[in-house]
C-alpha cells in the first residue's frame, strides 16, 4: 500500500525513520551469511535470493536441516527472522517460500508440484501481470487447474508461442530457467519497495 493512502485510511499513522546504513549492514550479513554456504547466489532483492545448494545436498547434507542451521543463523547475527522454500527450480521456490512465510520453511517436491500448483490462483506465475491476468480470467481460467486442462496449442494460439509454452509448463511447475548469478559488478543500482524501520529497544 502507498504512504498516501495509508495516511487516508489511519490519518494518525505514525511513521518511523529508515535506517538506510543499518538495513545495508543486515542485508550483507545476511547475503555473507549465505555465502558461507554457496556462491550460487542470484540476488532478487537486498533481503530475498535464490541460492543453490545442489552440490551440498549432493554431498550428502539434508535440504530441510540445512534450510534450518541457515534460518537460525540469519536469526542468531542479525535478529530477523528468515522464511525459506526448497524445491527444484525457481518458481516452485518461490511458490514453497510462500507457504513458509511467516518465519518457516516448507519443501515441495518435485513429484508434488503439479499437485500443489493446481490450487494457485495463475497470477502467481511469472509473467502473468493484468492484460494477460485479464484474458486467462475471460477464457474461466483463474487457477492453475483451468490452466492444465488447456492444451499447448490452444496457449500458444492463444497468448503466443513463448508465453504459451512458459503457461503450459508454469502451471505444472516446470521451470527451466537458470539462477542468474553476477560474481562480477558491472554497475551499482538500487530500488526500494518498501523499507524496514529498525528502532532502539
Amino acid at each position: 500500500m502507498f504512504l498516501g493512502r495509508a495516511r487516508q485510511l489511519c490519518p494518525d499513522l505514525k511513521l518511523l525513520p529508515y535506517d538506510f546504513a543499518k538495513y545495508k549492514a543486515t542485508s550483507q550479513i545476511l547475503y555473507d551469511t549465505m555465502a558461507s554456504y554457496t556462491l550460487e547466489i542470484e540476488a532478487v532483492s537486498c533481503d530475498e535470493a535464490y541460492v543453490d545448494v545442489t552440490h551440498l545436498v549432493c554431498e550428502g547434507q539434508d535440504a530441510c536441516r540445512l534450510a534450518e542451521e541457515l534460518r537460525r543463523e540469519i536469526f542468531d547475527k542479525t535478529g530477523c527472522t528468515a522464511s525459506i522454500g526448497i524445491a527444484s527450480n525457481i518458481l516452485l521456490a518461490r511458490m514453497a517460500t510462500r507457504k513458509a512465510k511467516p518465519n518457516g520453511q516448507f519443501l515441495l517436491t518435485k513429484e508434488s508440484a503439479s499437485d500443489f500448483m493446481k490450487d494457485r490462483p495463475v497470477s502467481d506465475l511469472p509473467g502473468v501481470g493484468y492484460s494477460t491476468k485479464n484474458k486467462l480470467e475471460a477464457a474461466n481460467i483463474v487457477r492453475c487447474c483451468d490452466l492444465q486442462v488447456k492444451p499447448l496449442s490452444w496457449l500458444q494460439r492463444e497468448f503466443g508461442p513463448k508465453t504459451g509454452r512458459s503457461l503450459h509448463q508454469n502451471c505444472r511447475g516446470i521451470d527451466e530457467r537458470p539462477l542468474r548469478i553476477v560474481r562480477e559488478r558491472k554497475s551499482l543500482s538500487a530500488e526500494i519497495n518498501y523499507g524496514i524501520r529498525f528502532k532502539q529497544m
